[in-house]
């Protein structure tokens, strides 16, 4: 019983990626099977699961978020703690970008002379986010996100993304990010 994504598929094609879906959510109610990407060498099938992965990853993010906000809007508080272990060590953000994160910045941050998105990047930098965290969280592409963090360093005159979040958070506070 599996399912079979035809060899020189290309990645990103819905229809792929539907049946690797399908089987995963057969899998996931109990009547899995064998799934076999076929296909030559540089077709993209990493690529291809590596999409299915990250669509996984981000369903996760958004029920561990959504499940601890109502813990907290609950008040509690043991599975509220529970949650923040459970994210801590699947490194996931409860958080990520408020509505109020795309308002106007501390006035120190201005004076950082970052534009507004610079800021939501910054923010999610100084949180240990990945360009490719980064990139999912503001539904930019992970190129994008890169051009965005080069642009902070430079503009901070920092050499990487940890001395980055470390200017934040001493001009900014902890409470910032």
């Amino acid at each position: 019983m599996g399912s079979k994504v035809a060899p020189g598929s290309f990645v990103g094609r819905a229809g792929e990626l539907a049946r690797l879906e399908a089987a995963m959510a057969a899998a996931t109610a109990g009547r899995g099977g064998t799934v076999l990407v076929a296909g030559d060498a540089g077709i993209g099938k990493t690529r291809l699961a590596d999409e299915l992965a990250e669509r996984r990853a981000a369903e996760a993010v958004d029920a561990a978020r959504q499940a601890h906000r109502a813990a907290t809007r609950l008040r509690a508080l043991p599975l509220q703690r529970e949650l923040e272990l459970l994210a801590q060590r699947a490194r996931l953000d409860l958080i990520g970008l408020r509505p109020e994160d795309a308002g106007k910045p501390p006035a120190e941050a201005a004076g950082l002379g970052l534009t507004a998105r610079e800021r939501q990047v910054l923010r999610l930098l100084a949180r240990g986010y990945t360009n490719r965290q980064v990139a999912a969280e503001l539904v930019i592409s992970v190129k994008t996100a890169s051009v965005h963090v080069s642009h902070i360093l430079r503009k901070l005159g920092v050499s990487n993304r940890l001395e980055a979040a470390a200017v934040a958070q001493r001009l900014l506070g902890p409470t910032w990010s």
